[in-house]
């Protein structure tokens, strides 16, 4: 797994607090962000469909902020949006957008890598960079 390759959708502070909010709410008390509870509650609110494409080596299926929100819930959407300091539509838009990106650069066999890498790597894109307003 290509750690650059991972960072790259999320270059944009406001989509790193978005997915730092985001995979926080997935952790499931093991600490480190859970890209694949975040993927769960995907698929049981409907978009299991466009999850499985974003993880299988095909074209990715889009995804609106409207489905984003509906699968999460506008509560976790919200609380996302509060923490990176833009609307819930705007947060919604920018999930939709990076979501599938992000799992696809996670997966690019077609399958997830173990929890521990997939963890440790979310971790190293996730953490604060030097310099960065916080």
């Amino acid at each position: 797994m290509d750690l650059n390759q991972i960072m790259k959708p999320a270059n944009d502070p406001t989509v790193q607090k978005l997915l730092q909010s985001l995979l926080s709410r997935f952790t499931g008390g093991q600490g480190g962000a859970n890209l694949e509870g975040l993927m769960a509650q995907l698929q049981q609110g409907g978009l299991g469909n466009q999850v499985q494409s974003w993880v299988d080596t095909g074209a990715n299926e889009k995804v609106s902020g409207e489905q984003v929100t509906q699968a999460l819930g506008a509560e976790t959407i919200d609380q996302a949006a509060s923490a990176a300091g833009t609307s819930p539509d705007e947060a919604a838009k920018k999930l939709a957008t990076v979501l599938p990106q992000l799992v696809d650069k996670a997966s690019p066999e077609g399958s997830m890598p173990d929890t521990k890498t997939l963890q440790d790597a979310l971790g190293q894109l996730l953490q604060p960079k030097p310099g960065s307003a916080q």
